[in-house]
């Protein structure tokens, strides 16, 4: 990837950007279509997560506009405002992009120094942080004895080891954290003796959650279900991103089970249908890129 070169942001307002409708062979994309975002200035972390997040929101504004809110933070807001703008081609998608990193490298410079190179977990851990706690995590005995509480409030679910517990899907491994055995001596309870336990609960069903896959082999699971009050939460698989050679893609899933490729610098706004999702290896991209997130979809959406 080029150097990163660092520039101004003009507005943080949508409202105040200059608008520069698309020409060219690129404009063949109308807004009603899946599409994706031109590449610049190491916009690739943006670009791949646009393009699942715009195409998603675009198969129903009104009921994903809702949904984004529903975080409870105003980046999702902003994005359901900015989708909006770009679907009644007031803004290009790639001013949509820009007023985010804008926005990012001034909120949290720290993190998102524009121009510079980010990652998509990072976009996901900022997007998705709630106002509400998503998973609570607990370390409980068998005679009730709590020894450690924790909660979370962003929607990412990265997989790890279940100690025993073995798991080969995305589905296993979250049945197996709602309780998993600790098994060395250090693990019993301090009051009691008895064996500890390590628990997953989860309070609300964010209509999006993340899961970062580089470091595992797990496929992605067309659905999965998460446990919200007692009640089983469905999901299904709504994109994946790819990284490789400093460089991401995105593949984004439509309520058709069609999957729809993207390359912010090969295909630029062009969206590639590479087929069903029954038929397609998603291990690797075309460029065999490997698997960098899993981005699931409440069912309902």
């Amino acid at each position: 990837m080029k150097p990163a070169v660092k520039r101004k942001a003009r507005s943080s307002d949508m409202n105040s950007m200059p608008h520069a409708p698309p020409n060219g062979p690129e404009a063949a994309n109308h807004n009603s279509d899946v599409v994706g975002c031109r590449w610049s200035n190491n916009s690739c972390a943006f670009d791949a997560t646009l393009f699942i997040l715009y195409n998603l929101w675009n198969s129903g504004p009104a009921r994903c506009s809702h949904a984004f809110e529903s975080f409870g933070n105003s980046w999702m807001v902003m994005l359901a405002s900015a989708f909006s703008k770009f679907a009644d081609n007031k803004h290009t998608l790639e001013e949509v992009r820009d007023f985010f990193r804008h926005r990012l490298n001034r909120d949290v410079g720290n993190m998102f120094a524009f121009g510079n190179e980010t990652s998509v977990e990072a976009l996901l851990m900022q997007w998705t942080k709630g106002s509400a706690e998503f998973v609570e995590v607990t370390y409980q005995c068998g005679g009730g004895h709590i020894c450690s509480h924790t909660t979370h409030f962003c929607a990412v679910i990265e997989p790890g080891s279940t100690g025993t517990l073995q798991w080969t899907t995305l589905q296993q491994f979250i049945t197996n954290n709602e309780c998993m055995p600790l098994t060395d001596n250090e693990s019993m309870c301090i009051q009691c003796g008895q064996q500890t336990f390590r628990k997953e609960t989860y309070l609300i069903a964010p209509p999006i959650i993340g899961f970062p896959v580089s470091f595992t082999r797990t496929v992605s699971d067309s659905t999965i279900s998460i446990t919200v009050v007692g009640e089983k939460v469905p999901y299904r698989l709504g994109g994946i991103v790819y990284f490789g050679e400093r460089h991401y893609t995105a593949q984004y899933i439509d309520t058709n089970l069609d999957v729809w490729y993207n390359d912010g610098i090969a295909l630029r706004r062009r969206a590639l249908l590479e087929g069903r999702l029954v038929d397609i290896d998603l291990m690797t991209d075309h460029a065999r890129k490997a698997r960098d997130q899993f981005i699931y979809i409440c069912a309902d959406l």
